[in-house]
């Protein structure tokens, strides 16, 4: 309810925008029905079974609406490259720093990768951007499905359940425990912009103009949380990103894919007032070459140990033995 609250407020009074205007300055309404006319006749010849052939309707209608995307998209980027070039110019005469300045920003470019002609989901290829979400999701549920194997080490899986028991045993609720609203203010204010939500919709610049407000609500949820050492299901739900793995990984198999889960910014705030309540005593416990989790200390202090570590091994003619590990 809380989350509904406040995509409907946002959108209510600050309205949805769902084109970032920065990438293509050039973009207008012209261009935005050309492309919503090609995307439109793009879904319709995928449910045909894209068909090649001329005398289909549906191929050449998208190829209509492609021609005449391109035609109109060409003529706004060469309208617009034009007055950056005059803007240039104009800028070279009589001010150095505007100069330096946009010719920096024409050296920006933005790699993005192509989108594939289907993905191939068993021996079967599926081009419809519906039927691929749904394979996905079998094919996620298949991967965290449990599954029996002879190669399966069955004590390891026994020791571990065990000791997950044993943690699940020592969760005692606290009836002392608080949350104060300051210092979720203080999270929420802290937090970065231009994140991507989770299931619920909600982003960090939703709850930024609204902290005062919505902090004590807040806090009081959490202290509940603690309390009960129950979480919401609703807080753990997450939206699976694939992301190609890159290289010479095929952009057709799906296990050429990374899965990015992401969470709630309501869990993430929890999390970040966790991190407040225990991070002294983390940090007492952590060792001195562990760089993970540590301001000032990163993969650069760790690099560079692992090279003096090389260095000093070749040099007295000795073996060097890493053990690299990923929580």
């Amino acid at each position: 309810m809380l989350c509904d609250v406040l995509t409907w407020a946002a959108g209510t009074c600050i309205g949805h925008r769902s084109f970032q205007s920065h990438l293509k300055p050039y973009w207008d309404s012209g261009l935005r029905e050309y492309h919503k006319q090609m995307r439109q006749n793009s879904s319709q010849l995928c449910r045909a079974g894209r068909p090649r052939n001329k005398t289909n309707t549906e191929y050449m209608s998208y190829k209509a609406a492609k021609r005449d995307f391109r035609r109109a998209h060409r003529k706004a980027a060469s309208e617009h490259m034009r007055q950056l070039n005059r803007e240039i110019d104009e800028s070279a005469e009589m001010n150095t720093n505007d100069f330096w300045k946009q010719v920096n920003t024409r050296r920006t470019t933005y790699n993005c990768n192509k989108s594939t002609s289907g993905i191939k989901f068993g021996e079967m290829v599926y081009r419809d951007q519906k039927a691929i979400t749904e394979q996905w999701g079998f094919y996620f549920e298949r991967l965290y499905s449990p599954s029996n194997s002879e190669h399966f080490d069955g004590k390891w899986r026994e020791h571990v359940s065990q000791n997950v028991g044993q943690l699940r045993e020592a969760l005692i609720p606290d009836s002392n425990a608080t949350v104060m609203p300051e210092d979720i203010e203080r999270c929420i204010r802290s937090c970065p912009n231009g994140k991507a939500p989770g299931y619920d919709g909600i982003t960090y610049e939703h709850l930024k103009p609204v902290a005062s407000a919505i902090s004590p609500l807040l806090a009081n949820l959490f202290t509940a949380i603690l309390r009960t050492v129950y979480i919401p299901d609703t807080l753990k739900r997450g939206v699976i990103i694939t992301l190609n793995k890159g290289g010479s990984k095929l952009k057709d198999n799906p296990d050429s894919y990374r899965a990015i889960t992401l969470t709630s910014i309501v869990l993430k705030l929890f999390e970040s007032v966790l991190l407040q309540r225990c991070s002294t005593n983390m940090m007492t416990d952590l060792n001195i070459h562990q760089c993970g989790f540590q301001e000032g200390l990163g993969c650069l202090m760790t690099s560079f140990t692992l090279g003096e570590s090389v260095y000093f091994a070749r040099e007295h003619g000795s073996k060097l033995y890493v053990c690299y590990l990923d929580g």
